[in-house]
C-alpha cells in the first residue's frame, strides 16, 4: 500500500510530500535504521515547488531527506530529474499520477547513503549560494550551447547498449546535461535542442534518455542522415524555444504513401515520436514492413515548430503530391506517329 502525505504550506506554491511504507523494499529497511543512525524519522520528506507558468512547465520535485545512494536520477542537490518529470512533461497528467509514479520509482530504484554524514539536502537558500561560489555551476546560468562527438542509434546499439528507435527526433545524451538543466528554472519543456553542424546544417530534436557517454549525442539513424553527418563528426546543441506548430504541410517521395489506407492516421502516429519539425527536414517511419518518407515542406507559424502529440497532435496537416506522382495518360489517346494516312497512300 502506498503512503503519500501532502501538506500545503502558506505559500501555495510549496507542497511538502511524505513518503512511508515501502513494504517488501530494500528502501524500506534503510528507512528504518534513520531514527538510529541520523534521528530522522521513518520517511522521505520531498518538496515540490511550483512556477506561475505552471502546468505548462513542471514544477521542481527535491528531496528534503535523507539522502539517495543508488539513483543517478537525484541530482546533487536534490532534485528529481526523472523524464517524465522534464522531457516528457505532460501538463494533461494530474499531480496524483506524478506522485505515484515517483513513489513507485523509488520503490524500485532506491537505496539510501547510510554513511553520509550530511543526511539532509540543503536548503534552497544554502544550495543557491553554494552555486554562485561554484564556476562549473555558473555555467548554468547562461545559455546553453555545447559541442558534442555524434553518433548514430544503430552504431550505439550494436556496442552492447539498450536498443534505441532510428526514426523520431529524440537523442540520448550524456547524464551530465541532465545535471547542467535541472538547475535551470527558466527552460521551457519538452526541452528542445538545435542541432548545427560544421556546414551549418541545422535540425531541431528533443531527448529520450540521458544514457550517453561522455561527450557523445547518439543521434536517431535518419536524423543523422539528415544533417548529412559522420559517425564521430561534431555537431553542436542548443536550447532553443521554438512556436507552437499550427499547420505543416509534407510531400511523399513514393506516391504508394497514399495506398496506406488511413495515410493521416500512419503519419499522425509516427509523429508521437517527434517534438519538432524543421522546413527542409524529412520524416521518416515505417508502416507495417515499409518504410516511408516525406519532406517537411512548410511549417506555420515559423520555419521550425515545437509539435506536442499527447494526449492527441493538434496539428493541421497537409499533403502534396509526392515526389515520384506522374499524370495518369488519357487510356483514349492515340500516340501521334508522325506520319498520316495519306502520305502512307
Amino acid at each position: 500500500m502506498k503512503e503519500i502525505e501532502i501538506d500545503v504550506t502558506e505559500d501555495v506554491t510549496v507542497w511538502r510530500i511524505t513518503f512511508r511504507g515501502f513494504k517488501g523494499t530494500a528502501l524500506e529497511k534503510d528507512i528504518q535504521q534513520l531514527p538510529k543512525l541520523f534521528k530522522l524519522p521513518e520517511h522521505i520528506r520531498l518538496e515540490i515547488s511550483f512556477r506561475d507558468d505552471h502546468p505548462k512547465v513542471p514544477p521542481q520535485f527535491r528531496v528534503v531527506y535523507p539522502r539517495i545512494l543508488t539513483m543517478q536520477d537525484v541530482m546533487m542537490g536534490g532534485t528529481v530529474c526523472f523524464g517524465s518529470l522534464t522531457s516528457f512533461w505532460n501538463p494533461a497528467k494530474t499531480m496524483d499520477y506524478y506522485l505515484t509514479s515517483v513513489y513507485d520509482t523509488f520503490a524500485k530504484k532506491v537505496r539510501l547513503d547510510l554513511k553520509t554524514k550530511q543526511p539532509r539536502y540543503l536548503d534552497q537558500e544554502r544550495y543557491a549560494s553554494q552555486l554562485q561560489m561554484n564556476p562549473l555551476m555558473q555555467s548554468t546560468r547562461s545559455t546553453f550551447k555545447q559541442k558534442f562527438s555524434a553518433c548514430s542509434t544503430n552504431v550505439f546499439s550494436r556496442r552492447g547498449r539498450e536498443h534505441v528507435s532510428e526514426y523520431g527526433n529524440k537523442l540520448l545524451l550524456p547524464e551530465s546535461v541532465l545535471e547542467t538543466v535541472s538547475q535551470r528554472d527558466d527552460l521551457d519543456f519538452p526541452l528542445i535542442f538545435e542541432l548545427i553542424t560544421k556546414r551549418g546544417i541545422r535540425t531541431h530534436c528533443g531527448v529520450n534518455m540521458f544514457t550517453a557517454p561522455h561527450r557523445t549525442a547518439v543521434l536517431p539513424q535518419r536524423t543523422l542522415q539528415n544533417l548529412f553527418l559522420s559517425e564521430t563528426e561534431e555537431i553542436q546543441l542548443k536550447i532553443v524555444s521554438l512556436p507552437l506548430g499550427i499547420s505543416a504541410a509534407f510531400r511523399p517521395k513514393n506516391n504508394s504513401f497514399f495506398d496506406i489506407p488511413d495515410p493521416l492516421g500512419a503519419l499522425t502516429e509516427a509523429l508521437g515520436s517527434y517534438v519538432a519539425l524543421t522546413r527542409g527536414d524529412t520524416v521518416y517511419f515505417k508502416y507495417g514492413n515499409t518504410e516511408y518518407a516525406l519532406d517537411v515542406l512548410q511549417t506555420t507559424p515559423g520555419t521550425c515548430i515545437k509539435i506536442i502529440a499527447e494526449p492527441f497532435l493538434e496539428l493541421n496537416i497537409h499533403f502534396e503530391r509526392a515526389l515520384d506522382f506522374e499524370e495518369p495518360r488519357d487510356p483514349l489517346e492515340v500516340p501521334f506517329s508522325g506520319s498520316s494516312e495519306e502520305e502512307s497512300d
